[in-house]
């Protein structure tokens, strides 16, 4: 569906209309100025005057859900929500006045350190919107939005999913390129691992300028990112500063079948924070309000399984792994609201015929760019659907292949991962968590002491400061137990924790010791 022609903004009391920001299919947001108190908000305006009763209380209810949830840090908040005079509803926003994601992506690649950051920051976002029983159903650059200070913001939670049996549900749709093949197939509505597949590919796009089917001069039309979306593997990233296990977890993330996929937003998370560690960067905080969970879901009992975090490196493997291609289907949740200021490349969703159980392997895509994506109506979308099945066309199997790079040269090797009880992917022959750890101080030295279960003669330890100015230090290397940091102040309370490291792997870090 394309995007229909800008609305009037309405008059509306206490704000100033300043500025129109962008549209979609169905709502157009605008920039006003709050005249009490005096701040610049986004509102965004429906395009229909149509709500019945029961569209209505609809609306206001994904406003009270959404505005739950709008108290995270990284989810734009939610002000108010109201009907303007002329009948059409409207949300009152966050505004975030620097150049969303989208924009950010056409001037160029991001370096691995934001992506790395901005990804833990929306998984926490988006697993907080879980928690609650939001789902997004359209994660991708362009909806997750920057503010003045630079903390991105994830918007558009999808308003016409609230909005069934009015005219506004018409304008309901996933983007193309960043939809799963199992929403593309209508063998499932979406549920929590469709979100994690978008924000794969959305980390993916930040990383190569484009989304992750597209193609630099290519035909990039709905049904040839359809096409390579259900039969063609993720491409590889052409960027050496990109870590082989940064690679691997995005393809995991983007796997074909969702049974393959991290299960959460938040073991995405975890496995993000791990590969910043591995590049000696400091983890990012997973902001999740712990005390009073939104929803009930099942924790481990144990404080320190709750809090380790993941080590991502690819393993060798001696064959490719194979995944079917029939996905399992869940209970969907529901979908929020929330301002958007791009939605010109949305898909409706319609009913369509099921994918084959099929297996089988294709070629990689060619590295790709980022330009507009093409849409269509529901019944343009069941055509090309019907249209691929008349052709034959097979839904391939995603094969995690990565290119590992080593000593000036690269080759392709199948890679294989577990998933532990934590529901956090780990590798094999990773080096375990560093337990008892204790600290002493003397005559200005402090000594770490710790015990290291399974360690082999290969492995080593990095013992980290995590106290006041020196919680960022790149940490002091250790042979093994005892390790001894000197310059330290009489009376001073010392606090540390400490990594275990095997070749290019590294353990989660210990719990924190300190000082008596």
């Amino acid at each position: 569906m394309a995007q229909g022609p800008r609305s009037r903004p309405p008059d509306l009391p206490n704000f100033e209309y300043e500025s129109w920001l962008g549209g979609g299919g169905f709502a157009d947001v605008f920039l006003y100025r709050q005249r009490r108190p005096a701040r610049q908000v986004a509102i965004k305006v429906l395009r229909t005057d149509e709500l019945d009763a029961a569209g209505q209380r609809a609306f206001d209810g994904e406003a009270d859900l959404m505005a739950r949830v709008s108290a995270h840090p990284y989810i734009v908040t939610i002000f108010g929500a109201d009907v303007a005079p002329d009948g059409r509803p409207y949300l009152v926003m966050e505004y975030y006045s620097k150049p969303n994601y989208a924009r950010r992506i056409r001037e160029g690649t991001l370096a691995v350190q934001e992506v790395l950051r901005v990804g833990v920051r929306i998984a926490s976002a988006v697993e907080t919107a879980h928690r609650a029983g939001i789902l997004h159903r359209d994660i991708k650059p362009a909806n997750i939005l920057v503010n003045e200070y630079d903390r991105p913001g994830l918007t558009d939670f999808g308003i016409a999913g609230a909005l069934e049996g009015t005219v506004v549900a018409e304008a309901q749709g996933v983007t193309v390129a960043y939809a799963p093949p199992e929403v593309l197939l209508d063998q499932h509505p979406g549920d929590e691992k469709a979100d994690v597949y978008a924000l794969g590919a959305t980390l993916y796009a930040l990383l190569a300028g484009n989304a992750p089917f597209e193609i630099r001069g290519g035909d990039n039309s709905a049904h040839a990112l359809l096409q390579r979306t259900l039969n063609t593997p993720v491409a590889p990233l052409q960027r050496s500063d990109i870590p082989p296990s940064l690679e691997f977890l995005l393809a995991h993330a983007m796997a074909k079948s969702p049974a393959q996929r991290p299960t959460s937003a938040a073991s995405f998370a975890h496995a993000l924070q791990g590969i910043e560690r591995d590049l000696r960067l400091a983890p990012t905080d997973f902001e999740l309000a712990g005390a009073d969970p939104l929803v009930a879901r099942p924790q481990p009992d144990n404080d320190e399984e709750v809090t380790r975090g993941p080590v991502q490196v690819v393993q060798q493997s001696a064959r490719p792994v194979d995944v079917i291609a029939n996905v399992p289907t869940g209970p969907a949740l529901v979908s929020g609201a929330a301002a958007s200021m791009d939605e010109r490349d949305k898909l409706p969703v319609p009913d369509a015929p099921a994918a084959p159980d099929t297996v089988g392997r294709a070629p990689r895509a060619q590295e790709v760019e980022a330009s507009p994506v093409a849409v269509a109506s529901p019944a343009q979308r069941r055509t090309l659907l019907i249209g691929l099945a008349a052709a034959g066309l097979l839904v391939v199997v995603v094969v995690a292949v990565l290119l590992l790079a080593g000593g000036g040269t690269s080759s392709t090797t199948a890679t294989t991962t577990t998933v532990n009880g934590d529901d956090v992917l780990v590798v094999p022959d990773t080096p375990a968590v560093p337990t008892n750890v204790a600290v002493t101080v003397a005559g200005g030295v402090a000594t770490v002491t710790w015990d290291a279960p399974d360690a082999t003669s290969a492995d080593s330890y990095l013992v980290e400061r995590s106290d006041g100015a020196h919680s960022d230090d790149a940490g002091v290397p250790a042979a093994s137990s005892p390790a001894q940091i000197s310059g330290i102040a009489d009376g001073e309370r010392v606090c540390f924790k400490v990594l275990a490291q095997r070749g290019s792997r590294q353990s989660p870090p210990s719990k924190e010791a300190c000082s008596t």
